[in-house]
């Protein structure tokens, strides 16, 4: 395993992560429309 920063290039991968992440631990407590509108561009533009 290689261990390195973050590039400007992983940001999309890391951005589908984390919404991954949020719609498997929020799904019951978040609204289902509110998980499903999460947009990966919209974290990207974001970081």
């Amino acid at each position: 395993m290689q261990i390195r920063k973050a590039l400007e290039k992983d940001a999309y991968e890391y951005a589908a992560n984390h919404i991954a992440c949020w719609k498997a631990a929020y799904k019951g407590i978040i609204s289902d429309e509110y998980l499903e509108n999460m947009s990966e561009m919209r974290y990207v533009r974001a970081l």
